[in-house]
């Protein structure tokens, strides 16, 4: 068994969200990570996401950009304030 941490000072997830008209693209840090490997195969791991850091990278327009921000943010979505992290 190797066990990998993450680093997650050089990591991001890219992230594309899908809709009947379209879709919107952007990113999000790691907090912080493992993966443990077996022969090969990823046997066990935990990768915690800073859902603080969720940026929309598709959105040029300031106002649209800044509304769907908080729209994402907020209870519709990810409920940040109360969920600033997120596990896998």
């Amino acid at each position: 068994m190797a066990k990998f941490q993450i680093q997650n000072a050089s990591s991001t997830v890219n992230w594309t969200g899908k809709k009947v008209l379209g879709l919107h693209t952007g990113s999000i840090n790691i907090e912080s990570g493992f993966l443990e490997l077996t022969n090969g195969f990823i046997t066990s791991g935990e990768i915690k996401i800073d859902m603080t850091s969720i940026a929309i990278t598709d959105i040029e327009d300031t106002k649209t950009h800044n509304e769907f921000l908080a729209h994402l943010l907020n209870d519709d979505f990810f409920s940040v304030d109360k969920f600033k992290t997120a596990k896998l």
